[in-house]
């Protein structure tokens, strides 16, 4: 188990009105699957402006990947780094990347897109 950063609760005590949640499960990751240790999650406390602010682990070897976390809040790195990443393959931290593009999710399926897609499938 691991915390960096500050919780939801501190988050939203220190003045952030607008904090997102996101939570990824190891039963959806493959490198979890493969070693059947599938309990645990990641959650990503994100600021308004997409600033990562706190990151809970309850994983194996969750201090493996804590330092990865401290390293985005020390430098005030966007989330869209760590959606971006490219890691190896399978390992438990693609699970928080996992969550940190769930976080993206909603913006890539906004109305402005869909009506976006509509208008660039109408093109010959």
């Amino acid at each position: 188990m691991a915390q960096i950063g500050l919780t939801e609760a501190e988050a939203r005590e220190q003045g952030h009105e607008e904090v997102t949640v996101q939570r990824w499960t190891l039963a959806e990751n493959d490198r979890a699957i493969a070693e059947a240790r599938t309990e645990g999650m990641v959650k990503l406390v994100i600021s308004r402006s997409g600033k990562l602010l706190g990151a809970g682990l309850l994983a194996p070897r969750a201090g493996e990947m804590a330092g990865m976390f401290g390293l985005m809040i020390d430098r005030g790195l966007p989330l869209s780094a760590l959606a971006g990443l490219v890691l190896p393959y399978p390992t438990l931290a693609e699970a928080a990347k996992r969550a940190a593009g769930a976080h993206y999710t909603p913006k890539l399926l906004s109305p402005f897109t869909k009506r976006l897609i509509g208008l660039l499938k109408r093109l010959p």
